[in-house]
């Protein structure tokens, strides 16, 4: 007789596949072979954070390599990396 699935896990057994395969082996099925993309970007807002993660991301590291490359006051940089 195979335990019951822990209540944390039914939400991905409706998948099926590989995930349902490893549920019923006792295994969790966060381990299938999407990873973790398909739990993580399933909102608009987690979408949106995401968006913003990178746009923020890109700037710092526009500032950056205007202050180590040419010199720039953090103010400046930040102007030419925004522009």
């Amino acid at each position: 007789m195979q335990p019951p699935v822990p209540e944390r896990w039914r939400a991905h057994l409706h998948r099926g596949g590989c995930a349902a395969q490893q549920a019923a082996a006792g295994a969790p099925p966060e381990f299938d072979r999407r990873g973790f993309q398909h739990l993580m970007l399933n909102s608009p807002g987690a979408r949106f954070l995401l968006a913003i993660a990178g746009i923020v991301l890109v700037i710092v590291a526009g500032m950056l390599g205007y202050m180590v490359i040419e010199g720039f006051s953090p103010l400046d940089a930040l102007y030419m990396s925004v522009i």
